[in-house]
C-alpha cells in the first residue's frame, strides 16, 4: 500500500468516528432529557 492511500484511509476513518461518536453523544443527551421530565 502507497503511504497516501494510508493516511486517505486513516482520515475518512477519523471522519467516520467522530460523526458517529457526535451522533451517540447527542442521542445520549436526548434520552437524558427525555427522563428528565
Amino acid at each position: 500500500m502507497k503511504k497516501s492511500t494510508v493516511v486517505a484511509a486513516l482520515i475518512v476513518a477519523a471522519c467516520i468516528g467522530l460523526y458517529v461518536g457526535a451522533q451517540y453523544l447527542d442521542l445520549g443527551g436526548l434520552f437524558k432529557r427525555m427522563h428528565g421530565m
